[in-house]
C-alpha cells in the first residue's frame, strides 16, 4: 500500500497489520510501619486484570485479560504467563521482566493500539486482597500513591502492605496497669506519714 502498511492474508480476506503496544506494570510487597520492600511471599498467588478503554474518563473499564501470578512464577526472569481462560492462546501473555530490589516487574507485550484512529489506555488492577495484608494501594511510577484509586495505569506499581499490628487507644499496650500503680504506692506513702504523726 502506498501508506507503508501491506496486507495480511487470512482465509482469503486481507487486513491491514494492526499496529501493538506494550504495557508494563510493578508489583511490591511492603512492611506495614517502615513500608520496607519484602520479597514476594511463599506460597502467595495475585489475580491482576488488565482493563482496556478509549475514553481517560471512564470509571469502569471494562477487562482485556486476566492473570494470576504465583510465586513460583516469580523465580525466574523471562517466564511467560498465560492469560485465565485463553483456551485458544490468542491473548498475549504477561512477561517475568525483572525480579530485582524485591521489585517485580511484569509486561504485556503485542496489545492492540488503536481501533478507529482513536488509542487505547490500559489499567492493572488486583482484584482482591491477599491473606495477611492490606488492600492493594496504586502507586505511580515514581513511587506516589494514588489516593482513591483501584487502578493504575502504564509503569505504575501495585503495593500490598502487611497487616500489622494495631496500637490500642491509650497507647502501647496501655498505661492503666502503670497509673494504679503508681496511685497505690502513694496511698501507702500517705499513710505510713499520718501512722508516724499520729505516734508521736
Amino acid at each position: 500500500y502506498q501508506d507503508g502498511s501491506y496486507p495480511v492474508f487470512v482465509n482469503r480476506l486481507s487486513r491491514t497489520e494492526q499496529e501493538t503496544t506494550d504495557f508494563t506494570f510493578s508489583k511490591i510487597w511492603r512492611d506495614a510501619m517502615s513500608e520496607t520492600k519484602r520479597a514476594w511471599p511463599e506460597g502467595k498467588s495475585i489475580t491482576v486484570r488488565i482493563l482496556q478503554s478509549k475514553n481517560a474518563e471512564d470509571p469502569d473499564p471494562p477487562t482485556f485479560a486476566t492473570y494470576t501470578i504465583a510465586h513460583t512464577d516469580v523465580l525466574t526472569e523471562g517466564r511467560k504467563i498465560s492469560a485465565k481462560d485463553d483456551l485458544e492462546g490468542s491473548l498475549p501473555k504477561l512477561v517475568v521482566k525483572g525480579i530485582g530490589n524485591n521489585t517485580y516487574t511484569f509486561q504485556l507485550e503485542g496489545l492492540p493500539k488503536a481501533e478507529d484512529a482513536q488509542d487505547y489506555i490500559y489499567y492493572v488492577a488486583e482484584s482482591d486482597a491477599t491473606e495477611g495484608y492490606q488492600l492493594p494501594k496504586y502507586l505511580n511510577q515514581t513511587g506516589v500513591q494514588s489516593m482513591g484509586a483501584k487502578r493504575i495505569g502504564n509503569e505504575g506499581i501495585i503495593a500490598n502492605d502487611l497487616i500489622g499490628y494495631t496500637l490500642p487507644s491509650t497507647g502501647g499496650s496501655g498505661t492503666g496497669a502503670y497509673t494504679a500503680a503508681g496511685a497505690a504506692i502513694i496511698a501507702i506513702a500517705l499513710c505510713l506519714l499520718l501512722r508516724k504523726r499520729y505516734a508521736r
